[in-house]
């Protein structure tokens, strides 16, 4: 079993997300608990370059987390529309 954190930024997206949107949000944060990459419930992706960063596709929003096996800890850090999803 895995430990969920979410970043404050991505808290405060979170909660101003549409109802659904945030609904689907919460259901992957329930399930990366027990697979931090779940592929086959979720549209995941390995961020190419990175090790151990994943994108998780929710309707028009990103989900971009990080998992560290060794303390088993998945890191959500940012929930963003998909246009600024990889920018800074």
């Amino acid at each position: 079993m895995f430990r969920v954190r979410v970043h404050r930024r991505a808290t405060r997206t979170l909660d101003d997300l549409p109802t659904a949107t945030r609904e689907h949000v919460l259901d992957l944060l329930l399930v990366l608990e027990d697979d931090p990459v779940p592929i086959e419930r979720f549209d995941v992706k390995r961020i190419h370059g990175t090790s151990g960063w994943f994108r998780v596709r929710v309707g028009n929003y990103r989900v971009i987390y990080w998992v560290d096996e060794e303390s088993r800890v998945v890191t959500v850090e940012r929930i963003t529309p998909r246009g600024d999803a990889y920018g800074d």
